[in-house]
């Protein structure tokens, strides 16, 4: 079994895999905590056996943000931080 970790925030989309459910319910943790102060979207984390199949264990979703939202914030943060290029 695999584990991945899949977020949507202010910064980007984000993944990350894990082999064992401890260590990917300490990545989820650890993501929630590390957004606190930065809007954090979306997140699931999903579990991948040997056959491809996945079945999502946790989610996390704001609830004050919609697509609209997400897409706007994503594009100010990105303007915001961007410069020079």
């Amino acid at each position: 079994m695999k584990y991945d970790i899949w977020y949507s925030a202010i910064d980007g989309d984000y993944y990350k895999t894990s082999d064992t459910l401890e260590e990917a319910n300490n990545d989820f943790a650890f993501v929630l905590t590390m957004y606190r102060l930065v809007p954090l979207f979306e997140m699931r984390l999903i579990e991948i056996d040997s056959q491809g199949e996945y079945k999502v264990i946790k989610s996390f979703k704001n609830m004050k943000a919609n697509n609209k939202d997400i897409v706007m914030a994503k594009a100010y943060y990105n303007s915001r931080t961007c410069k020079g290029e």
